[in-house]
């Protein structure tokens, strides 16, 4: 898959309905963003991370680079970079944003905005080893083909879908697993639309 070929299925486009159409309401949410990195190989792949055990917030968790919005941030998609860049060490200038998945709020009562970027060869990757484990690649054909199971629980008097799979010996689950279903979607979708 060529980098023109990525911006061409990723680029702004909007799946006809969002996996997530249910979303939760609560008073007062927790503003967050996260970037999904596409590194521009010949095998595009996402890069996701392995939060160390120890940490207070979702401990040994495999998610995206991203946090809170912090009050010195223009906006979600400078928090999605900054964060990035404090996570695995990739600059912004560095990273293409292509597409904004739609938000997702967690039963934690954080509201996460997705933002997909591309990344070109060779990314010099610097961990922050007080907040990253290890990287996990993840394919893009491998994504494309994958399984992503739901189980549906119930709280905060609505029903709230949980979408969860295994790579490389991992779960993968909650917001992490719902954004790669929604970017599997808009793959998908977009890759029968261009035959």
């Amino acid at each position: 898959m060529r980098v023109y070929e990525l911006i061409t299925q990723l680029s702004l486009t909007r799946l006809p309905t969002p996996i997530f159409s249910r979303q939760l309401s609560f008073p007062k949410v927790k503003h967050s963003a996260v970037l999904v990195p596409i590194v521009c190989a010949n095998s595009p792949y996402i890069i996701l991370t392995l939060r160390p055990e120890y940490l207070k917030h979702h401990p040994h968790q495999v998610c995206f680079p991203g946090g809170k919005l912090d009050p010195s941030d223009i906006n979600l998609r400078q928090t999605a970079l900054r964060e990035t860049q404090e996570e695995i060490g990739i600059r912004p200038d560095k990273i293409k944003i292509v597409s904004q998945l739609s938000r997702y709020t967690t039963l934690s009562q954080f509201s996460i905005k997705p933002y997909v970027g591309l990344i070109e060869v060779p990314c010099n990757l610097s961990l922050n080893q007080a907040e990253v484990k290890q990287l996990i690649e993840l394919p893009l054909t491998q994504l494309m083909d994958m399984k992503i199971d739901c189980i549906e629980i119930e709280q905060h008097n609505s029903v709230h879908p949980i979408y969860h799979f295994s790579y490389q010996g991992l779960l993968i689950w909650g917001a992490t697993a719902a954004i790669l279903k929604q970017l599997q979607q808009q793959l998908l979708v977009n890759d029968l639309t261009n035959r």
